[in-house]
């Protein structure tokens, strides 16, 4: 983790929200998490390749978003050997994850706590030592979770807990050799996912 301390200066000490911020096309090889984003908006992650060489503590992710981020994009990272999550989202509003690969991770592919998000679409997950994809804490997707492959799940590929979470529209997934398909409330439109 990179940590920024505000100590002296023009700004207070003290947590400040940074706007119109990218992580683009970094290759990180950590003990810990390999990025995490706090209290930020209009941020993009973009085009990393994460893997992780053990776990600091039992909450290491691959991208980990958190406190009120909003209006965020993660798109098109590779992220391997994670001792939890890929990628995290807690308390925070994503408008797309889009053309992602995870593969080995410890427990989901992603995981989701009172988080909003537009879109997930065309993302490869596989390896995982449970669910592909977990929503929970009324978490939601706006749109769809749609066109993503999922291989060798440790359990449903999709999970949505019926806590309030929610998603529009689950369709058009490949779910292959999964502990599961797609476990929805009847409030989820689910429509043709293909599974083996």
């Amino acid at each position: 983790d990179m940590v920024i301390n505000i100590t002296s200066g023009a700004l207070p000490q003290g947590v400040h929200q940074c706007i119109n911020a990218a992580v683009r096309h970094n290759y990180i090889s950590a003990k810990g998490n390999g990025i995490r984003v706090e209290y930020a908006k209009n941020i993009v992650v973009e085009g990393n390749v994460i893997s992780s060489l053990g776990t600091s503590n039992n909450n290491d992710y691959g991208i980990v978003m958190r406190h009120n981020v909003s209006n965020a994009y993660i798109n098109k990272n590779y992220i391997q050997n994670i001792p939890v999550n890929g990628i995290q989202l807690d308390t925070c509003s994503v408008k797309e994850i889009h053309s992602n690969d995870i593969m080995t991770t410890g427990k989901y592919g992603m995981g989701f706590y009172a988080a909003t998000i537009d879109s997930i679409v065309n993302n490869e997950i596989r390896d995982t030592a449970n669910r592909g994809i977990l929503l929970s804490v009324a978490s939601s997707v706006t749109n769809r979770i749609a066109e993503n492959r999922f291989l060798r799940t440790g359990s449903t590929a999709v999970k949505i807990d019926n806590d309030g979470s929610a998603a529009k529209l689950v369709d058009k997934n490949t779910i292959y050799r999964c502990g599961g398909t797609v476990d929805a409330p009847a409030t989820t439109t689910i429509g043709t996912n293909y599974s083996t």
